[in-house]
């Protein structure tokens, strides 16, 4: 990857993991174009895994595990990043999404899913 695709693949993910840390998930699917997860979905998942979620330090999103989608157009991402929580740190539950291509600071986001690895 580019870096200047890395530094725009860190800034989206940051951008997902402050919404959820801020359980502004009505925010978050509005993000997403109300595409896959919903609100309510979003909400349920965090829910189940009964842990506070917490932002990462800064140097983690250096982990966000990134594979460029073939043939894709415009250009995409699948993505999977470890959330963390307040008492394990970096935890079992995972963020998966589809990241795309735009011509704006951060890119398009598709959550596909949020569930424990």
């Amino acid at each position: 990857m580019m870096d200047a695709t890395l530094v725009k693949l860190i800034l989206t993910i940051k951008k997902i993991v402050e919404l959820l840390v801020a359980k502004k998930y009505q925010e978050l699917e509005q993000l997403c174009g109300s595409v896959r997860l919903t609100a309510a979905e979003i909400d349920q998942a965090i829910c189940d895994y009964d842990a506070v979620l917490v932002l990462p330090p800064d140097s983690d999103y250096e982990n966000i595990d990134a594979i460029e989608i073939t043939g894709a157009s415009p250009r995409s991402w699948s993505i999977r990043y470890d959330l963390w929580t307040e008492d394990e740190g970096r935890s079992d539950l995972s963020l998966e999404a589809t990241l795309i291509e735009t011509d704006q600071e951060i890119m398009g986001v598709e959550l596909d899913n949020i569930h424990v690895m």
